[in-house]
């Protein structure tokens, strides 16, 4: 299918689940189980979040998440947690199990959900959804308001590290949570990225999908819609738009997604979006509290009400795409080097060095079963009810975890490496003569295979290539260890997969949607639709490097290069104004230091020699700075006069300059 066409069909269904619901909403989080349904029960929560993490800081969640030996339970109630922080209640048909902090907003999770965004965000070193600058083009598609006069990502940026500032101001504060975690997950990516200092790139800031969702809640938890029963108070709340409120008020309210509408959408979805993109912004008319802590940011930021308002109506557009994504396809994807990392660079005359990669998809089979034990049964009703949903519409839901040896079929994972070549390596030859790869628009592309039911992989293999110029048997020994790395990224495409060409040919045309939605809403679905996760190979080689002398010893000047590093003897040149010349040659003991020994002459009637001990001195965790000679004497013998000994009174430091040396 094409990309085009399964956004199109992707959006289309985003709008159609979304038109019917009612105010009836906010009540039916905390309704009474239908009696005729057979599911888990549990009182609906006294407190909001989980009671054992209630204290817990944004940067102790983000330490719980993403900590390396954290299990799928202990990471995945940290993400509870998050959501609940950041408005965002935990459900079923049932009821909440996790009720969110105040204000909340109107687009819950269920149980799937979250495990989708905690297989992501538990490996945020490496894996995520969106980079910024990725972000605020889809946000700009959407309608907020971004200035030309700079870039969009930019823009965003400084927004980020406006909003993290001013919650620092006042943490405590319900709404500072969100601000407050996605800067500390931005810690806890490979490079890390301080979101703070408003001078982060764009381009390598990355988001996970958990933090997509907390940052559209934060906007939906602010919104008070006219069509409920919260009225706006006079003087309180600014009106974001003028125009008037459109309603469906005509579509059936029992058609076949009706049930999804009441678990997973808000207030907003009553607005029928079926024209082009601009002229549907322009159409809602949202309220928002004056005072609220993202207001004042927005305020400060330059925004007027109306901006503000198109800002919010773009937000949640996009989280309802997002919504969507997490239901039709809950996969994230994990790369990991098989093997040593790091690996060391072929020597000269070596042939090149394979390093496999591995996508792994799902989870192990044991966190698998302790999910199941402890929270397998929440939220598949509403789970289930979803899937009927898109299932009536045509479309078929592709993999979860917990169906991935059935799922996988058709799916494949394409491969590429993003930095780090082609100095260090390359594609390996292997790669395209296994079957399950082949290039597709110039990327490799390697089908997933089932390894349990509840994980699956594909392999991907390097070459790691010899230094330029080859690094020498004698360089390895004696050269100084530099370090570099390549970057490989796997993301999962699904193209492949099932087709969705039996979607309901009228589903569309019953809306009215226009081309312009998909066309402006297409990247953002298929890079959503697509998790990708990526680790890096440490690759080492030796270089002949060294240092360079050029300075004063004592009343002497003292020259020379040292190429074969400091751990062996290695001489210097020294010569003087008066004509006298020779060497002192510095034997370590250790790498801290050792014994010097000096000779010199003038013509034949004048000769020096000398010894004594040196140290080494390095800056804390740097390179060597200098040689100290510590202690020792010269002495000085003249023909036809005898010997003056000069002793060493006080330390002579020799300042070592970084120098490249030809390889031997």
């Amino acid at each position: 299918m094409k990309p085009r066409r399964l956004a199109f069909q992707l959006l289309s269904i985003t709008l159609i689940i979304s038109l019917t619901l009612g105010c009836g909403f906010l009540d039916s989080l905390t309704g009474t189980p239908d009696p005729n349904q057979e599911l888990p029960s549990l009182p609906d929560p006294s407190t909001s979040g989980i009671l054992s993490l209630r204290y817990a800081s944004a940067a102790d969640l983000a330490d719980q998440i993403t900590r390396e030996d954290a299990s799928l339970i202990q990471s995945f109630e940290a993400v509870q947690e998050a959501l609940a922080r950041a408005g965002i209640a935990t459900v079923d048909v049932n009821g909440v199990y996790v009720a969110a902090y105040l204000p909340a907003s109107p687009m819950p999770d269920t149980h799937p959900d979250v495990l989708t965004l905690t297989l992501e965000a538990r490996d945020r070193e490496n894996s995520y959804r969106m980079t910024v600058d990725e972000f605020a083009q889809a946000l700009s598609d959407l309608g907020w308001p971004f200035s030309p006069d700079s870039s969009q990502g930019e823009q965003l940026i400084d927004f980020l590290a406006m909003w993290i500032s001013a919650a620092g101001e006042n943490p405590s504060e319900s709404q500072s949570f969100t601000p407050l975690f996605m800067a500390e997950m931005a810690q806890h990516q490979i490079p890390a990225v301080d979101l703070s200092s408003g001078e982060a790139d764009p381009s390598q800031a990355q988001l996970s999908l958990l933090e997509l969702q907390l940052f559209s809640a934060a906007f939906d938890r602010i919104m008070i819609f006219p069509q409920t029963s919260i009225p706006p108070s006079s003087g309180g709340a600014h009106l974001a738009s003028l125009s008037v409120m459109k309603t469906n008020s005509t579509l059936a309210q029992e058609d076949p997604c009706s049930k999804y509408k009441k678990i997973f959408y808000g207030p907003l979805s009553t607005l029928v979006l079926p024209q082009a993109i601009g002229q549907q912004l322009s159409d809602f008319g949202i309220t928002y509290s004056v005072g609220e802590a993202l207001g004042k940011v927005m305020e400060k930021y330059g925004m007027s009400g109306e901006q503000f308002g198109k800002t919010m109506a773009a937000v949640n557009v996009f989280a309802r795409i997002s919504k969507l994504i997490e239901i039709y396809s809950s996969l994230s994807v994990t790369v990991t080097v098989v093997g040593d990392n790091p690996v060391h660079k072929p020597l000269e005359g070596e042939p090149n060095l394979e390093v496999e990669f591995d996508a792994k998809v799902g989870v192990s089979d044991e966190d698998w079963k302790n999910y199941e034990q402890k929270y397998g049964e929440f939220g598949t009703a509403a789970s289930r009810i979803a899937h009927d949903c898109l299932s009536t519409l045509g479309i078929p839901t592709l993999a979860n975890t917990g169906d991935i040896a059935k799922a996988v079929e058709g799916f494949a994972v394409e491969w590429r490496i993003t930095s780090g070549s082609p100095e260090n390596g390359y594609d390996s030859d292997a790669d395209l003569q296994d079957q399950n790869c082949s290039y597709h628009l110039g990327r490799l592309r390697c089908k997933l295979v089932s390894i349990s039911d509840h994980s699956a992989k594909s392999s991907f293999r390097v070459d790691v290539i010899q230094s330029k110029p080859p690094e020498t048997q004698a360089v390895h020994e004696s050269g100084v260890l530099e370090s570099s790395n390549m970057k490989v990224c796997a993301a999962v495409d699904a193209s492949e997969a099932p087709s969705l060409s039996t979607f309901i040919n009228g589903a569309m045309g019953g809306v009215g949607i226009a081309d312009p939605i998909a066309e402006l809403a297409g990247g953002m679905i298929l890079k959503l639709g697509k998790p990708e996760g990526c680790t890096r190979l440490g690759v080492t080689y030796h270089v002949q490097k060294g240092w360079k002398v050029d300075g004063p010893f004592g009343e002497t000047h003292i020259f020379g290069e040292i190429c074969s590093g400091l751990e062996v003897p290695f001489t210097l040149n020294w010569d003087s104004s008066v004509g006298l010349a020779g060497t002192i040659t510095f034997s370590p003991s250790s790498e801290n230091g050792g014994v010097w020994s000096l000779e010199g002459a003038f013509e034949s009637y004048v000769t020096n020699a000398g010894e004594g001990s040196y140290t080494i001195e390095s800056s804390t965790g740097q390179a060597p700075t200098n040689i100290v000679i510590q202690n020792g004497s010269i002495s000085q013998t003249t023909v036809g006069y005898g010997t003056i000994t000069h002793p060493i009174g006080s330390p002579i430091s020799i300042q070592l300059i970084a120098n490249e040396c030809p390889p031997p």
